[in-house]
């Protein structure tokens, strides 16, 4: 039996097939990088991504897993369209999937409708269901239920839910966890709001915080961002960790600070998990998990109840490493890799 050819296409997930390269990715990106690797160990599969132009050469090969350079993020689209299109061909697979709202789905759509292809689309972002090129694609999957009824209230439109997987190999429970500082990880956007974290430091000046923060799409925001937490004595700031260096600040965080306004479902959630670090969000609680598995607390968007909460964690230690032993085991049991996989396959083996 043939394998199914899957090409994942995600232009700014290449650093993410690299070792220690400081380039642009997301929480997109991280996830493709991810569900490609994985996928690729099954020999059901034959995988392909289409990755941006980092200068690498047109095809690397990665074990059972190939990627293929296209063009450099940043170019304006019409301009790559018939280059585009040929390597779409070139690859010829049986589904291509796109994660994120961008120019090159229409593209995608058309030549899966002309060559008789599959094309999936997976949310990434809470924002991606208000567009209605997402109705162009034969399946949706969804992170979250929450993403699945909106799809469906929305568009009426059915998904396929397949949950965020874990970003690093699972490791047992250490009962006797210690945190050393309050942790914020991310890029440099204004919707992740990353100010409202240096309103925590500034209350909190006793405690010691990391912030983890890549520079966004908005460099104004990130200049005047990086002014602000210069007299902040009590933070320290790192702007350029790879991916594969961000998980050693979890294993040492003792709370993980969300106060984005929107999110899919965070990476930083499961890393956190997986490190037993309770969450401390402003917001974002996909699907209510942390209410309802007692993860960390959520301030419902009020600035003054998210210092509350974390006066209440650093108050009762009990309680944070009881909300963290919690998120470990909901992350474990809810997004775990081979779990998740298998639905996946399930999923694909269905076309």
């Amino acid at each position: 039996m043939k394998p199914i050819k899957v090409c994942l296409i995600s232009l700014k997930s290449y650093p993410l097939f690299t070792k220690n390269s400081l380039d642009y990715f997301g929480g997109a990106e991280v996830q493709i990088s991810l569900i490609a690797k994985a996928l690729a160990k099954d020999k059901k599969f034959q995988v392909s991504v289409i990755v941006g132009d980092y200068g690498q050469k047109a095809t690397v090969k990665q074990n059972r897993l190939t990627l293929y350079r296209s063009f450099k993020h940043g170019r304006f689209f019409p301009f790559e369209v018939g280059r585009f299109s040929q390597l779409l061909r070139k690859i010829n697979a049986d589904i291509y999937t796109e994660r994120t709202i961008n120019p090159k789905i229409l593209l995608v759509y058309l030549f899966c409708r002309l060559f008789k292809k599959k094309f999936f689309y997976m949310v990434a972002h809470d924002w991606d269901l208000n567009h209605r090129i997402i109705k162009l694609a034969d399946l949706i999957i969804a992170q979250t239920k929450d993403q699945q009824k909106q799809l469906l209230n929305s568009w009426k439109l059915s998904s396929f839910l397949f949950p965020s997987i874990l970003p690093n190999n699972v490791i047992p429970l250490n009962a006797n966890k210690q945190g050393h500082f309050i942790l914020w990880v991310g890029r440099a956007e204004k919707w992740k709001q990353a100010e409202i974290f240096l309103k925590l430091v500034s209350y909190f000046p006793q405690q010691k915080f990391i912030m983890v923060c890549r520079l966004g799409h908005d460099f104004h925001y990130y200049q005047k961002l990086f002014t602000r937490l210069q007299p902040l004595p009590n933070l320290e700031f790192y702007n350029d960790i790879p991916f594969a260096q961000i998980n050693d600040f979890f294993k040492q965080a003792k709370i993980l600070v969300n106060t984005s306004i929107c999110e899919g479902f965070p990476n930083t959630f499961l890393q956190a998990g997986l490190n037993q670090v309770p969450i401390l969000s402003l917001t974002v609680n996909p699907d209510n998990f942390i209410s309802r598995y007692r993860c960390g607390l959520v301030a419902d968007n009020n600035i003054n109840q998210l210092i509350n909460n974390c006066q209440k964690l650093l108050k009762n230690h009990s309680l944070a490493r009881s909300f963290g032993k919690n998120n470990f085991r909901y992350v474990n049991s809810h997004h775990n890799k081979m779990i998740r996989l298998k639905q996946k396959l399930q999923c694909l083996a269905q076309v």
